[in-house]
């Protein structure tokens, strides 16, 4: 209940911008987050949630797929509750972890979440490369399934896979994303001087866009270009950005990106964003080497200069 007056009180300050609406919203904002981080957990450690179970594959198979840290791997049950709990369950849920950040495997994790695999979580133990980790195994194990990815930080609405699957339905071949990022029509210029759309406003960007992961990414089967399962060039052009290096992959393969029109602001679990990108050690690695994402982005646009522009080139003969 409290989550959907969250939504509810942002959609009407999307529909009518107002001081008022705008106070409403930040008051229930922070209301629905207390109760997130701090009620929820307990009505899922006394019983008071119901405990879902994954359906059988009767169609497409859908596979939700993330991966975590050590530094979250606390919190990450609570990120996978709420996927369980979707008004759309997915056939699989699928958590990545990295075998050098994990060297005794199960035998240190949370209860909490070796618990979830009797429900239909899968935990499963793999090369370490990073955040790609979130999307690489799944995709490449299961070149035939719809892939979703989801962050490890974030608490998602009941409604989040309901509403890529139906994008998915009427855009079968396109990225379904719930958030993204306008490139220009310069696709030179680097991110920091992209336009991100207001996450409480209409924005139904289509085709030319970056993928942010953080609200869910819906990927149908043979939607990336096929340089996508390339490790060994994906860490050296975009290790630490893998939502820059699958928006290249889509554009490569010809792959529309459509974004959802309406998202509210993404809830995030407290006390995980002290740990992200910008602060490798925390995050188990070494150092991020002062790699930033407009670094990244030039060496993706460098390395595949000849193939952007031939696929622009192409796109512009199929809107004659």
């Amino acid at each position: 209940m409290i989550y959907n007056l969250y939504f509810s009180s942002s959609r009407r300050w999307m529909e009518r911008p107002s001081l008022l609406n705008s106070i409403i919203f930040k008051v229930v904002s922070l209301i629905t987050k207390f109760y997130l981080n701090y009620i929820y957990r307990y009505f899922l450690l006394f019983g008071f949630v119901k405990h879902t179970t994954l359906p059988p594959v009767l169609g497409e198979e859908v596979i939700v797929s993330l991966t975590t840290f050590p530094a979250r791997v606390d919190k990450v049950y609570l990120t996978i509750e709420t996927i369980f709990q979707q008004d759309t369950l997915p056939n699989r849920i699928i958590l990545w972890l990295a075998n050098e950040q994990f060297p005794e495997r199960r035998a240190h994790l949370p209860q909490r979440l070796l618990n979830m695999q009797q429900r239909g979580l899968e935990i499963r133990f793999c090369e370490d490369i990073r955040s790609h980790k979130k999307y690489y195994y799944s995709m490449k194990d299961n070149p035939n399934s719809i892939i979703i990815t989801v962050d490890d930080d974030v608490f998602y609405p009941k409604d989040t896979l309901t509403n890529l699957l139906t994008m998915h339905y009427q855009h079968p071949y396109a990225v379904i994303c719930n958030s993204a990022q306008e490139i220009p029509d310069d696709y030179t210029l680097p991110p920091s001087q992209w336009n991100t759309p207001d996450f409480n406003r209409v924005n139904n960007l289509f085709g030319k866009c970056r993928i942010l992961g953080i609200s869910g990414v819906l990927y149908p089967p043979h939607s990336l270009y096929h340089d996508v399962f390339n490790s060994q060039l994906l860490q050296n052009l975009c290790p630490w950005a893998d939502d820059l290096w699958l928006t290249i992959m889509a554009m490569l393969n010809g792959t529309i990106i459509q974004r959802y029109e309406f998202r509210s602001n993404p809830l995030d679990i407290f006390g995980t964003q002290r740990f992200n990108l910008s602060r490798g050690g925390e995050l188990g690695y070494s150092v991020t080497q002062g790699v930033t994402n407009d670094d990244q982005w030039r060496n993706l646009i460098t390395y595949y200069a000849g193939l952007i522009v031939e696929q622009m080139e192409n796109n512009n003969r199929k809107q004659i």
